[in-house]
């Protein structure tokens, strides 16, 4: 009957550890449910319940296998694949760069040095 605790306190300890460096390791944007910090909480102060908890509700969902037409476009660097880091645009639709290109343009002929009519040839 002791073995059968010393197995299940193993067990528990295993599975804390585990959890608890699986937390502490995953991305943040990928932690579903709660934050981040919230997890390594969940799971210090709880550990059985937590480290399961972790383990249904909160570790990221596997992605599905790759397909070879996948594989070969993948980038290198996968952190410049992330979504929103670069979005081309049109500059034509971006009324605020529109606007301060007038502007620009407006102080730039104030300031540009008048013709004179001598200097004018006809």
């Amino acid at each position: 009957m002791v073995y059968i605790y010393e197995a299940v306190g193993l067990i528990t300890l295993v599975l804390w550890i585990y959890c608890l460096f699986d937390v502490i390791t995953t991305p943040d944007e990928a932690v579903r449910n709660l934050p981040k910090i919230l997890w390594v909480f969940v799971v210090l102060l709880f550990p059985l319940v937590g480290s399961v908890i972790w383990l249904v509700a909160g570790r990221p969902q596997a992605l599905p296998p790759a397909t070879p037409h996948q594989r070969r476009m993948a980038s290198r660097y996968p952190e410049y694949d992330r979504p929103g880091r670069f979005e081309a645009s049109n500059p034509d639709d971006d009324e605020e760069f529109l606007r301060r290109l007038r502007e620009r343009a407006e102080e730039q002929r104030r300031n540009a040095p008048k013709k004179k009519p001598e200097d004018e040839q006809d």
